[in-house]
């Protein structure tokens, strides 16, 4: 039996106690239940900085390379004591997926999400959920479509980590997982299943960031994997390719220009995700407080140059984002407003509406308000 589809979110949050993810509109997680796939579409986001310019002036202009950004979310620990631990927000309904969360017994699957003790999340990337047990320190991932799921030899438990990426779907048997640990010594962390050493291997990145006042190394805060390599975004703005070779990850090649905010502000926040072949790069831009989001602005990867270019239109698609999640959909397949990022400045159940073509950013509204459609989307 199907669970109750009709629950409330929020009898459930006071219930369980825990954080909800993904933390998107209900009526997205509805189709999410409905439409497993659609997960494949969804990636985690990346971090918040802040510029500090050397004359003392808020300039985030992409001609100005001495101007310095900061990382503003600092650094996770492989210990997890300090922080809650997650609930899955999405109720499925199918019998496989059911057998998930109501029965423990259940040997094939993860631990029932909804008992203690519960799980970290800590990162999502093609289709598969990255997850910790709080005394633990082996990353587990797990793939919702096909139930498959894979372990990874215990962390360094000394070394700081924002979050994991993986190179390609983990239902393949043969992919390498990323940590970025969000320093610069060292800079990842990197374990490929079938290597010879069964063990995580740390990696210095020894490639300068151009962009750096002081000429340091790539200190990596985005990355998310594309046909087999990563892409990851310096704290200063480069764009890294990075490739395994001969059971190294190495940097093959270097981006043409900054990923920064075209606008000048103070803080911004940066979101890495696929969408339909393409890699996008979405900015919530705050001028003066972490707490307004005043602009938004999409590039996408030109990879001939590897530079980035302002997209003017999404079409169909429509992207949300939330502090520990990004997908993006079709808009006719979803009933959601096409050409539009929706996200949420904070854990409220308050979301905004950016339209692609007006430039403009909605009041905030309750995310049942949010205005939707009929899909067309069969069940």
């Amino acid at each position: 039996m199907a669970p109750n589809k009709d629950k409330s979110l929020s009898t459930r949050k006071e219930a369980i106690g825990k954080r909800p993810w993904p933390n998107l509109p209900q009526q997205l997680l509805n189709l999410l239940a409905r439409n497993p796939n659609l997960l494949q579409q969804m990636s985690y986001p990346g971090t918040t900085k802040s510029w500090t310019a050397p004359t003392g002036r808020c300039d985030s202009s992409r001609q100005a390379g001495l101007s310095q950004l900061h990382d503003l979310e600092g650094k996770k620990w492989c210990s997890l004591s300090k922080t809650l631990p997650h609930f899955i927000n999405i109720y499925f309904r199918t019998q496989v997926y059911h057998r998930w969360y109501y029965d423990c017994r259940a040997r094939d699957v993860p631990c029932n999400f909804w008992h203690r003790p519960a799980p970290h999340f800590v990162g999502y990337s093609h289709g598969s959920l990255i997850y910790r047990w709080r005394n633990s320190s082996r990353i587990q991932i797990y793939d919702v479509l096909t139930r498959l799921e894979s372990y990874t030899p215990p962390l360094d438990v000394t070394t700081p980590f924002k979050f994991v990426a993986l190179s390609s779907s983990s239902d393949y048997g043969n992919f390498t997982a990323v940590v970025l640990t969000g320093i610069s010594s060292p800079a990842l962390m990197v374990y490929s299943w079938g290597q010879e050493k069964n063990a995580w291997i740390k990696h210095e990145c020894t490639t300068l960031d151009p962009y750096d006042a002081k000429k340091r190394s790539m200190q990596f805060t985005s990355i998310i994997g594309f046909q087999g390599k990563f892409y990851a975004l310096s704290l200063q703005g480069s764009l890294a390719v990075m490739e395994v070779i001969n059971s190294r990850l190495v940097v093959t090649t270097t981006g043409t220009n900054r990923a920064v905010p075209s606008v000048a502000a103070r803080f911004f926040k940066e979101y890495l995700l696929e969408s339909n072949g393409e890699i996008l790069l979405v900015f919530l831009i705050c001028r003066k407080t972490l707490t307004v989001v005043d602009e938004v602005e999409v590039f996408r990867l030109y990879f001939p140059k590897l530079s980035w270019i302002k997209v003017e239109r999404l079409k169909e698609r429509a992207l949300f984002l939330e502090n520990e999640c990004c997908i993006w959909v079709n808009s006719s397949q979803t009933g959601c407003r096409g050409n539009c990022v929706y996200f949420n400045q904070s854990a409220a159940d308050e979301w905004f509406i950016y339209d692609m073509e007006s430039g403009c950013i909605s009041p905030g509204l309750a995310a049942s308000s949010l205005p939707w459609s009929e899909p067309v989307m069969e069940e």
